[in-house]
């Protein structure tokens, strides 16, 4: 989102597929998104595969006050405000 990671997502399947003839492999992920503390990040093909130490902290919920925009959210934690 924006240039940050906001949320995680648990992998839970690889399938193999078929499209277009072409034979590839399906990742599938629990439909449970957990918000974690924003963090800027580039994308890059591995972003989903963090190790634990270098992942953000889960955002308890409450933490952060309901209805405050995503990208504000990242803007006040770069300030150190959340």
């Amino acid at each position: 989102m924006s240039g940050a990671i906001v949320g995680r997502q648990r992998l839970t399947d690889f399938r193999p597929i078929v499209v277009d003839d072409v034979p590839h492999c399906e990742i599938v992920f629990d439909s449970e998104l957990v918000a974690v503390a924003p963090r800027p990040h580039r994308p890059f093909q591995g972003w989903r595969y963090l190790a634990p130490k270098d992942a953000p902290k889960d955002v308890k919920k409450g933490t952060v006050p309901a209805g405050i925009p995503p990208a504000l959210v990242l803007e006040l934690s770069k300030l150190g405000l959340l």
